[in-house]
């Protein structure tokens, strides 16, 4: 599956192969947390989908928008938790 666009990943071919599968939760990390993070929550909260942001597994490099993304945007559709709670719920 090719991915052009932030975010559109979830939108593909691979909304269905979660569903499929029964899957209805996933967690989000990696960098760019004001572009390619925010547009794939977004998407995930359009389809329905239980949503996990690990906060200290994303970045952005433009100042204090990772911090307002965390504490002011994400709270409002996902759980924003630590790579160390998300991975004991992983492991219960």
């Amino acid at each position: 599956m090719g991915q052009h666009h932030e975010g559109k990943g979830i939108q593909t071919n691979l909304d269905l192969q979660l569903k499929v599968r029964g899957i209805d939760t996933i967690v989000i990390a990696g960098g760019s947390t004001d572009v390619g993070i925010a547009s794939t929550v977004f998407a995930a909260r359009d389809l329905d989908y239980g949503i996990v942001v690990v906060r200290d597994a994303c970045y952005s490099s433009r100042g204090p928008n990772h911090d307002f993304f965390m504490d002011r945007v994400f709270p409002r559709m996902a759980r924003v938790m630590s790579a160390d709670e998300a991975v004991s719920l992983m492991t219960v």
